[in-house]
């Protein structure tokens, strides 16, 4: 048994293999990382024409609020009720 064959057969033993694409990362030692997207670079650009429909947002945003609504609307994404929000003036 080759040492990738112990690994694959370890992390098989570990995650199943339903999981394998998740534990494949760990087998490779390949880092995954992310962060906040850098809204405040494009927000005055682009927020007037989401506003005005000349941007289609497409479906970051499912749910559409006032702003006297905004407390339930942080409320339905802690929730998981809600992925994103438009808050309407």
């Amino acid at each position: 048994m080759t040492t990738s064959d112990a690994a694959k057969a370890h992390h098989d033993q570990l995650f199943g293999e339903r999981n394998s694409t998740l534990a494949a990362f760990f087998v490779k030692s390949t880092t995954l990382t992310g962060g906040p997207a850098p809204v405040r670079a494009y927000i005055e650009q682009l927020l007037p024409a989401v506003l005005d429909g000349s941007v289609n947002p497409g479906k970051v945003f499912d749910r559409t609020v006032s702003i006297e609504d905004t407390p339930q609307a942080y409320a339905a994404m802690d929730a998981r009720r809600a992925l994103k929000v438009m808050i309407k003036p």
